[in-house]
């Protein structure tokens, strides 16, 4: 995977808000943390696209290598524009590796910010 988006590099196609999420999500499919890091440290100018992020934090929410869910929480925090999906996954997260308080907490702050949550975020909870 990553031999593939150096040879875009090489031959000057950039990859694009479409590409990475198709990219961590494999990642996160075969469970390879370090390739999705690898991956991530060579985001250029679609590393800002909400989908991107949330992808990625999906990523590091499910990987669970080293870093657990602070990878994920500090994706999360540098965030520009938050929408319900970034909200689940990092809740998601926190509920898979049994940090029930936080995922708590993240829902509290999910509040006061004024996001209805949505039904995936619910379950979660």
């Amino acid at each position: 995977m990553i031999f593939i988006i150096m040879s875009c590099l090489k031959e000057k196609i950039a990859p694009n808000k479409f590409t990475y999420p198709f990219v961590f999500k494999a990642c996160n499919g075969i469970g390879y943390l370090n390739l999705g890091k690898s991956v991530h440290g060579l985001r250029f100018r679609f590393g800002d696209e909400v989908n991107v992020q949330n992808t990625l934090a999906r990523m590091y929410c499910c990987c669970r290598g080293e870093g657990g869910v602070e990878f994920p929480r500090k994706v999360l925090d540098e965030m520009c524009k938050l929408d319900s999906v970034s909200w689940s996954a990092m809740i998601g997260g926190y509920v898979q590796v049994r940090r029930s308080s936080d995922a708590s907490s993240l829902f509290r702050e999910l509040q006061i910010e004024g996001v209805c949550p949505d039904e995936i975020i619910m379950v979660s909870v």
